[in-house]
């Protein structure tokens, strides 16, 4: 079994990753931090040697890097079981005093993200 976990690396995307793994499921995880990604990858080939786990970094507030990154995890997968849009981001604050922009970064993160890698992946999983 195959499954998408973004913002795997850190807080409850880790710990999903990492008790799906300890089922048997293959994962495929994904952060802007190249560092944490490789890190994650040696724990989980170490404690899990028969299970994958793709690591790509991808900047999910970017529309194409997110739908590339769901092609290209197609191409890897036919078969996708599981999706799980986990990353986000959260800016305490005041409307009255943040700097210009911040609304629509969290936007473009926090919603429109999820939006764009599940209509890249769903129709497949529809289809099975």
């Amino acid at each position: 079994m195959n499954a998408i976990i973004t913002g795997s690396t850190k807080g409850i995307g880790r710990a999903i990753l990492m008790a799906l793994v300890a089922e048997g499921w293959n994962v495929a995880a994904s952060s802007r931090n190249l560092e944490e990604l490789e890190a994650l990858q040696a724990e989980v080939k170490k404690s899990y040697p028969k299970q994958e786990c793709l690591i790509h970094w991808v900047d999910f507030s970017e529309k194409e890097e997110t739908i590339n990154y769901g092609k290209t995890i197609q191409a890897a997968w036919p078969k996708i079981d599981l999706l799980i849009n986990n990353v986000g981001v959260f800016n305490p604050g005041s409307v009255h005093n943040e700097e210009d922009g911040v609304l629509e970064a969290t936007m473009a993160l926090n919603l429109n993200s999820p939006y764009h890698l599940t209509r890249t992946i769903l129709s497949g999983m529809i289809r099975r």
